[in-house]
This record gives structure tokens, C-alpha cells and sequence, in this order.
């Protein structure tokens, strides 16, 4: 997965085809899963065979740093 990621990245992040979103928050973990679940089932249920395909990729981790 982080392959793809990176080769989106190059791809596309010049002509600003390439959109990440980085957040820190303090819920549990499961239901962070969750909820990304449901918001990756309502854009699967507005699938439209015209548009382009679009690759989500999503890491949920603790801080890899502590401050």
C-alpha cells in the first residue's frame, strides 16, 4: 500500500491531482475504523462508472512521536 501511495505522489501531486488529510484526534481507535468505514461505503454507494477511479488510502496509528 505505501508503494502505491508513493508512486501516487509522484504522479500526481504536481498538477495537484494528489490529496492527503493528516489529523491528530483522541477517539477510540475502533471507532475511527469505523467511522472511515462508513464514510468509504458512502462514497462506494455513489459509484458512478463515467468518473475516474480514485485510490483512498487510510493509516490510523498512534503518534510515532511524543511530545
Amino acid at each position: 500500500m505505501l508503494e502505491e501511495v508513493q508512486r501516487g505522489l509522484a504522479k500526481y501531486s504536481q498538477a495537484g491531482r494528489f490529496r492527503s488529510l493528516n489529523d491528530t484526534v483522541r477517539i477510540n481507535p475502533e471507532r475511527l475504523v469505523s467511522l472511515i468505514e462508513t464514510a468509504i461505503a458512502q462514497a462506494q454507494d455513489e459509484h458512478n462508472t463515467e468518473a475516474e477511479p480514485v485510490v483512498v488510502s487510510v493509516f490510523v496509528h498512534p503518534p510515532a512521536t511524543q511530545e
